[in-house]
């Protein structure tokens, strides 16, 4: 692990058990991030949300995880019981996760879930908390942070329900943003508002970021790096300025099968897959 790396982690594997046997879904996952954007792609079933959950100790049993090794700020998180992650997740590792309408509480006001991360973490008034609440909305963009501050997220449009879930995950500064599949619930507009505040967030706070994303094109004009997930393995890893150079049949399957105005009234081809990707 080098000094400047925020997370290491070497051999990470989840795996569930099936009738047929022991299934692993991430197999062998290696990442070493800084203070950086970090896209991870690939098809649906490919692994990458179930890894960002292991990041987190997120698996659900009967899952098992284990890794090599997994480190954050070098200290070890394999030896980490129920309290200490409770105390990194939130303070240290944020989650952002794809659609507001399914991961804000339905029944709490903005303002209430927001500051929940500061009254787990940080002993501080409630005056304070709401004065940290109101200045981390207005840090993403929202104009009237009293307004959402005091609403329930049915009232919020897509868009300002996203900013304030990224909000609830900025609120005690970690140091690392876990975003699954962020815009995807956004029209183009708001997405690109999105992205441009996160990519502030981690030119100006210094943070790192992991992105996932089935977003070939906007993952390689946003992130520095890529790694091509298939059937739970890192097949390929490239800078994304480079994804056009990228070799593996499956990244260049992926490409492929992208739209693009100079393949108007011509047939995409389909993705062959080869039972070799998953090993070699």
């Amino acid at each position: 692990m080098t000094e400047a790396s925020l997370l290491s982690i070497d051999g990470l594997t989840v795996t569930f058990p099936s009738p047929d046997g022991p299934v692993s879904v991430v197999r062998d996952f290696k990442l070493e991030i800084g203070r950086e954007k970090v896209g991870i792609v690939g098809e649906s079933g490919s692994g990458k949300s179930m890894t960002a959950r292991a990041i987190l100790g997120l698996i659900p049993k009967p899952g098992v995880t284990t890794a090599n090794s997994m480190r954050l700020h070098g200290r070890d998180m394999l030896s980490l019981d129920k309290v200490g992650w409770r105390r990194l997740r939130g303070k240290q590792i944020g989650m952002i996760l794809q659609d507001p309408k399914f991961s804000l509480n339905p029944v709490m006001r903005i303002g209430d879930q927001i500051t929940e991360t500061l009254r787990l973490h940080e002993k501080i008034s409630r005056a304070e908390q709401r004065e940290r609440a109101l200045a981390i909305l207005t840090a993403v963009g929202i104009d009237d942070p009293q307004r959402v501050y005091a609403a329930y997220p049915h009232e919020l449009s897509g868009g300002m329900g996203q900013r304030a879930m990224i909000a609830a995950m900025l609120v005690s500064s970690p140091d690392l943003i876990i975003a699954d599949e962020p815009t995807s619930a956004l029209d183009v507009l708001v997405r690109e508002q999105v992205l441009k505040l996160l990519d502030d967030l981690v030119t100006r706070r210094g943070i790192g970021l992991i992105l996932i994303s089935h977003d070939l094109p906007m993952v390689a004009r946003f992130c520095d790096r890529i790694l091509v997930m298939y059937r739970g393995r890192v097949v390929e890893s490239l800078d994304a300025k480079h994804l056009d150079r990228a070799t593996h049949p499956y990244t260049r399957g992926l490409i492929a099968c992208l739209p693009s105005p100079a393949l108007r009234g011509q047939t995409l081809p389909s993705l062959s897959r080869d039972p070799a990707w998953e090993t070699a």
